[in-house]
């Protein structure tokens, strides 16, 4: 007799242990639909990464020909009224340049490279950094940026708004199957924004009179945000 109630035991154990491994299913009704929004802005801040690249065996002296034309470089951004705390050096290095011939390593030069960025908050000046910058030693333009200064502030309220598209959105589709859209499961959301980050690579052959005569505009950006929602509809 005790055998047998053991054994019932065990199957009752058995029984209750798969079920608690059973995965639950949500069995909750749901639509997913995605909220958009976007603007257009004008640019009110620019950051132009322009610096001079200087080559040779000396090492000596193609650091001292490149500290020279950047003193100069600062010096010239400085006269155009350019604050001392809007030119950071984002880059400096002097580093051995080797060709490889016949599987041997031979030494070709020495290549050191100083890069600025300027910050500007007048777009209007952009131009004219680029050229006192290049007439007074610059040779490398690495990157021209136009930038949104309360960026941070449009995307929250772009998010907003996603949001709400997202609703009306699923109210529509709800709607015309018959059912009612309930709260929100599950959200997530994605920020974009688009252009006006130009970078110019290779450019080692920069002069006065080439930049003065290639107009600059800062254009508009664009930035968009997107929100997926699963709704509970009934």
């Amino acid at each position: 007799m005790m055998h047998h109630v053991i054994a019932a035991l065990l199957v009752l154990c058995s029984a209750s242990f798969v079920q608690a491994q059973t995965p639950h299913t949500d069995q909750r009704r749901t639509i997913t639909v995605t909220g958009e929004a976007s603007m257009d802005v004008q640019p009110d801040k620019a950051e132009i990464r322009i610096g001079v690249v200087t080559e040779g065996m000396d090492i000596t002296k193609i650091k001292a020909d490149n500290d020279r034309r950047v003193r100069a470089i600062f010096d010239a951004l400085q006269r155009i009224g350019i604050a001392k705390k809007d030119i950071a050096t984002t880059q400096l290095q002097i580093s051995p340049v080797y060709e490889y011939t016949s599987g041997k390593r031979n030494l070709v030069k020495y290549q050191m490279q100083n890069a600025v960025t300027i910050t500007l908050t007048k777009l209007d000046n952009v131009e004219t950094v680029i050229n006192e910058a290049v007439a007074s030693g610059g040779n490398t333009l690495d990157q021209l940026t136009f930038l949104r200064t309360n960026s941070e502030q449009l995307r929250d309220s772009l998010q907003i708004e996603a949001a709400r598209n997202a609703r009306t959105r699923a109210d529509a589709l709800a709607g015309a199957l018959g059912a009612k859209v309930l709260r929100p499961i599950s959200i997530s959301s994605n920020t974009h924004d688009y252009g006006n980050n130009f970078i110019v690579r290779g450019a080692r052959s920069l002069n006065a009179d080439a930049m003065q005569s290639t107009p600059v505009s800062g254009g508009t950006l664009d930035l968009s945000a997107s929100v997926n929602v699963i709704f509970e509809i009934e």
